[in-house]
């Protein structure tokens, strides 16, 4: 008879389950592969193990799929989840370094805005320093020269520099449109008639712009205009004169409404240049503040003029400045 090979039970039980296991492996493999290619892996190797399917017990198949689905889906969610934690991990990284740069670069721009202010601060005070050394310097420069002067020609030293900063802010080189030129702006022909004066000759108008020639013809032309109204007290001589040194005599008359009984008052009120009216004001003031700042406390008057002298009450009229 034939022979018949008959198996040990156990290996007839192994092979069964043998085959349930290599299916399970396959549909395990098949469903990584699907999961895998869900996130944007290839899915190329699933076709190849949709076409390992065997023939097994249907409940068991059944089972198995439904067990390696559940596990593709939770291996799935749970590369997902890795997936956002590290997008999460990245973007606090990304948060971190930003609030990091962005500390530094304030902390910079901090220290830079203070060494800006700092320099800014320091430029301003030693420039404030600089204008106001300049100006001591320039308006002190011609003192000793002035005092003499004035001296000589019996003259205030006080009008005389209220004078020449008004005229010219102390500028030797100063020139003006209509020809004046120097300290104390004198013209050509002011010049000539206190060369003409004091008996100069070979003058010629290059000789003003010589500090001290320039001061004596000014001083020698404003002690001319002040002594036409000597008859006059201080306060009421020194408008008239102020203005025949910034208008001329010619204009001082034509604003004399009642010829020489007309008061200062009245002069400042009948001036028909607004820029000669503001020119007396400021050089009053300017005199006053000088003769206040030299005059001694002890010695002073209401104003702070000296108490010997009148006081200058000077009643400004209206009008624009020039």
């Amino acid at each position: 008879g034939a022979n018949v090979v008959t198996r040990h039970p156990a290996r007839q039980l192994q092979q069964p389950i043998g085959k349930q296991r290599q299916f399970r492996d396959q549909a395990v493999d098949f469903f990584q592969v699907q999961a895998v290619g869900v996130v944007g892996q290839p899915n190329d190797i699933a076709l190849r193990h949709a076409a390992t399917k065997r023939h097994g017990d249907a409940r068991a198949g059944t089972n198995l799929v439904g067990k390696c689905l559940r596990y593709a889906i939770v291996k799935l969610a749970i590369q997902c989840e890795v997936y956002d934690d590290l997008g999460d991990q990245r973007r606090h990284v990304h948060d971190v370094i930003l609030r990091a740069m962005t500390r530094r670069v304030t902390k910079r721009l901090v220290r830079l805005g203070r060494w800006l202010v700092a320099a800014l601060v320091t430029i301003s005070v030693a420039s404030a320093a600089f204008v106001y050394v300049r100006w001591v310097y320039r308006e002190r420069r011609f003192d000793s020269l002035i005092v003499e002067i004035a001296a000589q020609q019996g003259a205030d030293r006080h009008l005389i520099k209220a004078v020449m900063r008004q005229e010219s802010g102390f500028d030797p080189f100063a020139r003006s449109a209509r020809g004046a030129i120097g300290l104390m702006q004198v013209t050509e022909a002011a010049g000539r008639d206190w060369a003409r004066a004091t008996g100069r000759k070979n003058f010629h108008r290059e000789q003003l712009w010589d500090p001290r020639t320039n001061i004596e013809a000014g001083t020698w032309y404003l002690q001319r205009a002040l002594n036409r109204w000597a008859d006059r007290p201080w306060d009421e001589r020194l408008p008239f004169a102020l203005a025949e040194y910034n208008a001329g005599y010619a204009n001082v008359v034509r604003w004399l409404p009642k010829g020489r009984e007309t008061t200062a008052e009245q002069f400042m009120a009948a001036i028909t240049y607004p820029g000669v009216r503001h020119y007396i004001r400021k050089v009053t003031t300017y005199y006053e503040h000088y003769r206040e700042r030299d005059s001694p406390p002890a010695k002073m008057g209401g104003r702070g003029l000296p108490a010997s002298l009148p006081q200058p009450t000077l009643q400004e009229g209206r009008g624009a400045a020039r």
